[in-house]
């Protein structure tokens, strides 16, 4: 299975979630979109190096992997501890799993953000929310 067909994979599970947002992009389209277009290249390109960096370390480690689904200028990112890659599982996470897949999450947004302030093609700020919740992912299949 490759890296883009698990970035999408079905979960169901409580886990840590950060929901991200390139700021001011909107305003960006509206000025020049050329910009934006290079701008959501960098973002794209930069959560999926970011991304295959992380989950090949953690993979290695025995460590939560990061999961995202991106569209326009935002991004779903989840972990996904290695004991449960399951699609429905139901065992709640142990606090100790918890502080592990968090350090992932953070390991990501951390990593990302300081990608993203390159002034080349333009500096992004990311708006980045984090909560621990239950979340379903489905990937939809077409017929």
């Amino acid at each position: 299975m490759g890296l883009d067909e698990e970035m999408v994979k079905d979960y169901n599970d409580d886990t840590w979630v950060a929901f991200l947002d390139v700021s001011g992009f909107k305003r960006e389209v509206g000025a020049d979109i050329a910009l934006a277009a290079s701008i959501l290249d960098k973002f794209y390109q930069k959560m999926y190096d970011v991304c295959l960096s992380i989950n090949t370390n953690n993979r290695r480690m025995r460590l939560p992997t990061i999961n995202m689904v991106a569209a326009s200028d935002c991004a779903i990112v989840f972990s996904r501890s290695p004991d449960r890659r399951d699609t429905y599982s139901t065992d709640s996470n142990s606090g100790s799993e918890k502080t592990r897949s968090l350090s992932s999450i953070l390991d990501f947004v951390q990593r990302i953000n300081c990608l993203l302030v390159d002034p080349e093609p333009g500096p992004s700020v990311l708006t980045t929310v984090l909560s621990h919740m239950d979340f379903l992912c489905i990937k939809i299949r077409e017929s």
